[in-house]
């Protein structure tokens, strides 16, 4: 059967949308695939251009500040395998063909089994029903790339409920979260930042290499060079992570050297661009690493020369100051 045809088949079980992994906690992870499927719906009814499956959805997730590959097979090896139909989540991506060697199209699961998809010969961005006898006939599987079990984090043991070290993991290099362990890893994830100084900025940066960083790529650098903790891909997962660690001020002055800092969209310099704003209504938009002494190492925009030190105290840093605190 020729492709085209197949997917005419596919497109023939088209409905109307009726409505709308690891380290993240539950509530974060819901949070970005409803975010996903927010930025996918918006495209619903748009004329296909010089696009592909692939590239929406790699496009939908950057603009989540996810960077994922735009082709078809550089998707399939993102995530984790998800085999199972009923264990699918919006925001995981699907695929179809004859074969895993011989995909034809990916898209994006919205939930209540629906999916949306952009396939080129069929000129507009369609949702469809994976319950169609096409679909179940030519759907692979899934990958997901929110809320997938993330890199072994740094090696230390747990405690137990009454806070003392587990013995049977005491051993040296292996050492319990004391206050001095504490303040080592701090600035060691201190002393990793710092090594990026002048790492060019851009937006949605890989988070496979170091040549570029945006700001929560840099932060999960940073963590994962200095620490061996693996955080979740962006600011706003980073700062539910943080939250549900229960560790966390809303004074920046109460902050610890090696904290993250969330911050609020740039809406003016001055203190009375953010008159009359409570801050945590705002939605976070940028993260940085609190160094002490009133200084945040971080990195915001190409003009800015990338990664950097700035000064809180006074600049729209303290007006856009949303929450802080600690990942360990």
């Amino acid at each position: 059967m020729k492709k085209s045809k197949l997917l005419n088949l596919l497109i023939a079980g088209s409905i109307a949308l009726s409505g709308l992994t690891g380290f993240s906690s539950a509530v974060s992870a819901q949070t970005e695939r409803q975010d996903i499927v927010n930025i996918a719906n918006k495209y619903i009814g748009y004329q296909i251009t010089n696009y592909n499956s692939a590239d929406f959805v790699s496009y939908v997730y950057k603009k989540e500040g996810i960077n994922l590959s735009s082709s078809i097979y550089g998707l399939r090896q993102e995530g984790v395998l998800i085999q199972n139909q009923n264990e699918l989540q919006a925001g995981d991506i699907l695929f179809f063909g004859t074969s895993p060697k011989n995909l034809l199209a990916s898209g994006i699961y919205l939930g209540d089994r629906k999916f949306i998809i952009a396939y080129k010969p069929y000129k507009k961005i369609k949702v469809l029903n994976l319950d169609s006898s096409i679909a179940q006939k030519y759907y692979l599987g899934a990958r997901r790339v929110i809320n997938h079990q993330p890199e072994t984090p740094i090696n230390v043991p747990s405690k137990t409920p009454n806070n003392k070290p587990n013995d049977q993991n005491n051993t040296p290099g292996n050492q319990p979260f004391d206050s001095k362990n504490f303040s080592q890893i701090r600035q060691n994830i201190i002393n990793a930042g710092m090594k990026y100084l002048g790492t060019p900025y851009e937006y949605g940066s890989s988070r496979s290499d170091t040549s570029t960083f945006d700001c929560s790529d840099f932060v999960r650098q940073a963590f994962k060079d200095g620490a061996g903790i693996v955080l979740p891909t962006n600011s706003r997962t980073q700062a539910a992570y943080v939250k549900q660690k229960g560790n966390y001020t809303t004074d920046w002055r109460k902050l610890k050297p090696g904290d993250i800092m969330f911050f609020m969209s740039y809406r003016g310099y001055k203190p009375s661009d953010y008159k009359g704003i409570d801050p945590s209504t705002q939605r976070i938009t940028h993260n940085g690493i609190y160094l002490g002494d009133g200084k945040v190492l971080h990195t915001y925009s190409q003009e800015s020369g990338g990664v950097r030190i700035d000064t809180i105290e006074g600049k729209h840093w303290e007006s856009r100051f949303i929450f802080g605190g600690s990942a360990l």
